[in-house]
């Protein structure tokens, strides 16, 4: 990585993180207050089954302060996000995302949208105004959740849809399935680890000259809980592409804060390690309220 690239990644790094000590320590103090004021006033008056199934709509508690597999799976929830993908050469691409789901809790399942984009190119010797990027459908299941609610399964399986401009570059031009399993498990309250598995195939082709998809994605988030209603993941990933034998990485990492009881933001970065999937890497912010 050139000298100019390292400094554009070390600038972003420390907006980064005082961007997290700012907002950890002015707003976290008080999203965990308001959380725990709703949880105290939610408490049942008569003993209640620990599963959030038997519970209905009442979410676990410990993920009841930060967005995770769990409650990101049994809790309706809308989000808005952008990010801004660098290129290795000169140029980025921006994309606004809307995303959402209705979770049906007795059923231990959700239903939704996991990606509605819109994509914009600046590159060299081409631009390309906001189009329509291929729109990604959702659905969650909750297979198991232990009775102290330190260890579950969350299987996922997203559909994408080639609802973008393949020859402009907003869409793969292909109908991909990509089921997922999470394991998340909470190791004390301070800490969470979720190992993850994805694996991406194509259905069918809607554009000439597309190639199949046949890759797979490992992912071990880390989710660390520095003070109530706030957290930071730590997130390595590791692809292969099957199709053409490629290898490589991303380091990802996500700071948020719970302004509300229903109400996430948070901010991302993403650095590219080896590969050319993720480039130089990205930046986003979101927006994400979930629905209680």
């Amino acid at each position: 990585m050139s000298t100019e690239k390292a400094r554009f990644h070390s600038i972003w790094v420390a907006i980064f993180c005082l961007w997290w000590g700012i907002l950890s320590q002015g707003i976290g103090g008080l999203a965990g207050a308001r959380a725990e004021e709703v949880r105290e006033s939610a408490a049942p008056a008569t003993p209640a089954s620990p599963s959030p199934v038997g519970r209905a709509e009442q979410v676990p508690g410990r993920v009841l302060e930060v967005p995770g597999p769990v409650r990101f799976e049994l809790t309706s929830r809308s989000e808005l996000k952008y990010e801004q993908t660098f290129f290795e050469q000169s140029g980025y691409r921006m994309r606004a995302i809307l995303s959402g789901s209705y979770a049906l809790p007795r059923l231990k399942m959700s239903f939704g949208f996991d990606e509605i984009p819109l994509v914009r190119y600046e590159v060299p010797g081409r631009s390309e105004d906001w189009m329509l990027g291929d729109i990604i459908l959702r659905y969650g299941y909750v297979p198991y959740l232990s009775p102290r609610q330190d260890l579950g399964v969350v299987a996922v399986a997203n559909l994408t849809l080639p609802t973008g401009d393949f020859e402009g570059g907003a869409g793969e031009g292909r109908y991909n399935l990509e089921p997922r399993l999470f394991l998340p498990y909470r190791v004390n309250p301070f800490y969470t680890v979720v190992p993850g598995i994805y694996y991406q195939f194509t259905l069918a082709k809607k554009e000439a000259g597309v190639q199949d998809s046949k890759f797979l994605t490992l992912r071990l988030i880390n989710i660390f809980y520095p003070t109530r209603g706030s957290y930071l993941i730590v997130e390595p990933r590791l692809f292969r592409d099957f199709e053409s034998n490629a290898t490589s990485g991303e380091l990802r990492f996500q700071a948020g804060t719970m302004i509300t009881p229903n109400l996430n933001a948070y901010l991302e970065y993403s650095a590219g390690i080896g590969g050319e999937r993720y480039c130089n890497g990205w930046v986003g912010a979101a927006l994400r309220y979930f629905f209680r």
